[in-house]
């Protein structure tokens, strides 16, 4: 006679479902973020794999599977950077398409936003893309600034087929001069004169980087 089949037991209604999975690109963010403030703290130059383990609470074997070395660390930080100026974030629902203007200037309040939020990150990157310690540093500095060269001059090209900045521009002449505009900004920023009170920073910032170049009134 077949011995009974156990019933299976019952899952409990009451209790909380297990967490999602986070995908690997979510899990690299999370390690950067939790690292940030050590690099802020010690330098890129001191900063050790070791380090980077410890704040992120992974093994070294483990931190190697998302990050094999210190560019790649450097890469994605500059990544995040990138995606805290350059990109509107999602929303729902989708904004609507921005002209070239209105793209600057929300351009412009990313850049503010994150020199407010990113101070420290923001120091460290700008001293490598001033003396880049070693190549494989340059390597990165150099993508990620032909990177954010890019997305200017995809602003500025529509803007030029807009009608709303010169054509006779050399774009992308202009759209190193901006890049070259923003991290002097972020680096002199504690002696820029303030402000008025009264005044729009990003309007200030963007009529001081584009004067003689948009054929509007910002």
């Amino acid at each position: 006679m077949p011995a009974p089949r156990r019933r299976k037991p019952e899952a409990d209604a009451s209790a909380s479902p297990s967490p999602p999975r986070l995908s690997k690109a979510e899990r690299r963010r999370g390690i950067l973020l939790l690292a940030k403030p050590v690099l802020c703290r010690v330098g890129y130059a001191d900063l050790t794999l070791e380090q980077v383990a410890q704040a992120s609470g992974l093994p070294l074997a483990r931190l190697t599977q998302y990050f094999a070395d210190k560019p790649s660390l450097l890469a994605g930080w500059f990544d995040l950077l990138y995606q805290s100026i350059f990109v509107i974030p999602d929303s729902d629902p989708p904004p609507a398409p921005l002209d070239a203007t209105a793209a600057l200037h929300a351009m412009g309040r990313r850049f503010l936003s994150t020199l407010r939020t990113e101070a420290g990150l923001l120091r460290v990157l700008i001293g490598l893309i001033n003396v880049p310690p070693d190549a494989e540093t340059r390597s990165v500095v150099e993508a990620w600034c032909a990177r954010a060269v890019d997305a200017v001059l995809d602003l500025l090209h529509q803007g030029q087929s807009e009608g709303v900045i010169r054509r006779s521009l050399d774009a992308r002449a202009t759209a190193w001069d901006w890049l070259r505009f923003l991290m002097g900004f972020a680096l002199l920023r504690s002696f820029h004169p303030p402000l008025p009170a009264e005044s729009d920073p990003v309007a200030h910032l963007l009529e001081s980087l584009l004067h003689g170049v948009v054929k509007t009134d910002i």
